[in-house]
């Protein structure tokens, strides 16, 4: 799942998706994903060791805390200019493991039902541990849209039976990201009466800036787009869950 889209006017949203110029940079084609993909499913990738569970988590139950959050604004280079943006969050939801694993790992299925931002998506190519997808992205803030059309591979490791880590990797743009990367990582929370699960959620990506102030805005309205994103993640965890 990818981490922040570009800022562009509200004007331009038909435009973009409707098909912008793919960036030169960042433009790979159907075949190459799956020669791609073919790769990394045929060497498995090294575990992850299992992420420590806070022990105050009760205090995060379906509240996500913010461990970090940073927006850096590079200088002018070659006639472009980037912005960094990276986060980094945790919460508890008090659902089975396995229903929350699916919400991400089969979720990408349908990513615009359960996220707002995202405008479409579809998944290209997947393996058991493995898969392309592609989505167009976005938010209103202010009269502007943060929108993005990008490929992301994405792959599933299991550092113990009762953990799993989602990685994200950005493969292609339209050229509103040069790179973006992050990750999922959930694990039961155990010796509970009820299951609890612990999900932690990390973002890293460099965005194409279009206009003075962009990464003011960022700032200000990236922490509250990012909450968002996980509260819906939470209902579709929840919605899985329920239905088991």
């Amino acid at each position: 799942m990818p981490g922040f889209v570009e800022l562009c006017p509200r004007a331009a949203r038909g435009a973009i998706i409707a098909g912008m110029k793919p960036h030169p940079r960042r433009r790979a084609g159907t075949r190459a994903r799956t020669v791609l993909l073919a790769l990394i499913a045929s060497v498995p990738p090294p575990l992850l060791a299992a992420q420590e569970i806070p022990s105050d988590w009760r205090m995060i139950v379906d509240e996500p805390r913010a461990l970090s959050f940073e927006v850096k604004a590079f200088p002018v280079r070659d006639g472009e200019a980037w912005i960094r943006l990276s986060g980094r969050y945790e919460l508890a939801l008090r659902a089975p493991f396995s229903a929350v694993l699916d919400a991400c790992w089969l979720g990408m299925d349908e990513s615009a039902r359960i996220f707002s931002r995202v405008e479409s998506s579809r998944v290209l190519e997947r393996t058991d541990d493995a898969a392309v997808g592609e989505q167009v992205a976005g938010v209103s803030v202010m009269g502007f849209e943060f929108l993005s059309r990008a490929s992301f591979l994405n792959t599933l490791e299991r550092p113990a039976a009762d953990a799993a880590r989602v990685s994200w990797s950005l493969l292609d743009s339209d050229g509103s990201i040069r790179c973006g990367e992050g990750w999922w990582y959930f694990a039961e929370i155990r010796g509970m009466p009820e299951p609890v699960t612990y999900v932690a959620y990390y973002t890293e990506s460099e965005i194409l800036r279009l206009f003075p102030g962009q990464a003011g805005v960022m700032r200000a309205f990236g922490p509250g787009d990012l909450e968002r994103m996980l509260g819906e993640f939470s209902r579709e965890a929840y919605r899985r869950a329920g239905e088991r």
